[in-house]
């Protein structure tokens, strides 16, 4: 019996791509997809683009930019010790003028009236 290796590179439709899947794990063949350069680049632009979109100002936006817009990591999120740490937390939030959840289901009805 032969054991050796030979890789080949192959160009398949989406669409047939779990059928391939399964044909590899049949015969013991590996699959390795590679990123495509393009398809980073794509990437990239589509987070940027999203960044625009959420940014309220140019230096959030930039923020994001300096963490290369989350791509390869989560915004670091708060951790509160005890549900009371995190009670004073949002209320410091609602007294730097973030919206109430009272304004928020205010704003709902609105947009459900005039929808």
């Amino acid at each position: 019996m032969n054991t050796q290796r030979r890789t080949i590179q192959l160009s398949i439709p989406q669409s047939d791509f779990a059928l391939l899947c399964h044909l590899s794990h049949d015969n013991g063949w590996i699959i390795v997809e590679q990123e495509a350069e393009d398809r980073e680049a794509e990437r990239y632009q589509h987070a940027e683009e999203m960044a625009r979109k959420i940014a309220f100002t140019e230096e959030d936006f930039q923020r994001m930019k300096e963490h290369e817009f989350y791509i390869h990591e989560a915004p670091e999120q708060p951790a509160y010790a005890t549900p009371e740490e995190e009670a004073a937390a949002l209320d410091a939030y609602d007294e730097e003028g973030y919206v109430s959840d009272e304004e928020v289901g205010h704003l709902r009805n609105l947009c459900t009236i005039f929808a």
